[in-house]
């Protein structure tokens, strides 16, 4: 099944394939009523840098893809009550294939050169879905596992949410103090299932779920 993932009028909607519910990559979606552990992020952008378009590997007028392995993230947001977040605001950012943060400046996307957008944006669907294509994130130094930083912004959530992703069965999760510090029901909540789904990129699934519901759910 093929989703677009519509995002403002000045960015760009990415056709994203998920993946069967029946696979293996959606282990993470059986504890969705879970709360996501909020997890320490760095170097946030500011909401005006993040690019309203869910492609950062290759942004719109690019003609060549940034270096890396690609990588396409979905998902799906959920509320507390277990039923999917509409209109959230889903912001990621992450190092590049070097392991260094960075948001270019506007006129670096005007040029015709490859560039890493380095952040980017995805509004949930009526399904709660939201996706972004991207690159498998190299670490930011030995101490940390490779992750993707997220930013969830919804009206019924009193502040924006923010959290990690890290990869499932990557080695050098076990290095990180952070990961390690975790309960293991945690751990296994922040680990993305990642899977080879076609030859040219990577898939990871992770699920979202916040303090936040819909309001027409209320009594």
């Amino acid at each position: 099944m093929r989703h677009l993932f519509s995002v403002p009028a000045l960015g760009v909607a990415v056709a994203l394939s998920l993946p069967a519910q029946a696979g293996g990559i959606h282990q993470n979606s059986l504890h969705h009523c879970s709360m996501t552990p909020s997890l320490a992020t760095i170097h946030a952008p500011k909401p005006k840098q993040v690019p309203t378009s869910n492609a950062l590997i290759q942004p719109a007028g690019k003609p060549l893809p940034a270096a890396g392995q690609p990588l396409v993230i979905s998902g799906r947001v959920y509320g507390s009550n277990c039923t999917p977040l509409v209109g959230a605001q889903v912001e990621i950012w992450q190092a590049d294939a070097f392991g260094h943060i960075s948001f270019p400046k506007r006129e670096a996307f005007a040029t015709p050169d490859p560039l890493f957008a380095g952040s980017g944006l995805s509004i949930s669907d009526n399904l709660g879905n939201y996706g972004f294509y991207t690159i498998f994130p190299a670490p930011e130094s030995p101490a940390k596992a490779p992750r993707v930083y997220f930013r969830i912004t919804h009206p019924s959530l009193p502040k924006p949410y923010t959290t990690a992703m890290l990869f499932g069965g990557d080695a050098r999760n076990i290095k990180d103090a952070e990961f390690t510090a975790l309960s293991s029901e945690n751990k296994y909540l922040i680990a993305a299932d990642i899977a080879q789904e076609n030859p040219d990129s990577l898939q990871a699934y992770f699920d979202l779920t916040l303090a936040g519901e819909e309001p027409f759910l209320h009594n």
